[in-house]
């Protein structure tokens, strides 16, 4: 546990003392500490979580998931699996790899900026730098992949409320997974 009430009124909280120590022993990992794992979509972590040997704590961590995942982004349109077979592939992965890499260089500057005018500056300048290194390549080809993804699960658009007849969704204490939908290529049968 990493706090507790400090008092029956139960309006304030404190670390507690168990939780102070891993904090100065740099042993925190083991609370989650370093992600909001609580708003990762339960679906994903699920398919990527070997299903034997699950902690108390994985499972704590799932129910507590439940009631959020209609709630939660349906990530299956995000896993862009690019074709591999297309002639340009292996410029698209040169080109994606420059263009990280470039960002990868602008980004401590745009962080590290004087003003939100200087950072605007840095940030213009790294997309004039990741555009001159194949931006253009890598987004129609990654769009191309998107495209396939949400044909595959038959939706227009990848964010759910921006999809025709988009209802908010209601759930009980333990969620609804009838809202999750996998790609035809992700479907473990």
């Amino acid at each position: 546990n990493t706090w507790e009430w400090t008092d029956e009124t139960q309006t304030q909280v404190r670390w507690t003392e168990q939780y102070l120590n891993d904090l100065e022993t740099g042993n925190v990992g083991q609370y989650g500490l370093f992600q909001m794992n609580l708003l990762m979509n339960l679906a994903y972590i699920n398919r990527i979580m070997p299903s034997e040997g699950r902690t108390s704590q994985d499972i704590y961590i799932d129910n507590l998931k439940r009631p959020l995942t209609p709630f939660s982004h349906d990530y299956t349109p995000n896993f862009l699996l690019p074709d591999t077979a297309r002639d340009d592939y292996f410029n698209f992965t040169t080109q994606s790899n420059r263009v990280t890499s470039t960002w990868s260089e602008w980004l401590p500057d745009i962080i590290r900026a004087n003003s939100t005018a200087q950072a605007l500056e840095y940030y213009e300048s790294a997309i004039a730098a990741m555009n001159s290194r194949g931006l253009p390549t890598v987004v129609a080809f990654r769009e191309d992949a998107y495209q396939r993804a949400k044909d595959a699960i038959g939706v227009e658009m990848g964010w759910p409320p921006h999809q025709p007849g988009y209802q908010i969704p209601s759930t009980g204490p333990n969620g609804d997974f009838s809202y999750w939908r996998y790609a035809l290529y992700e479907r473990q049968d």
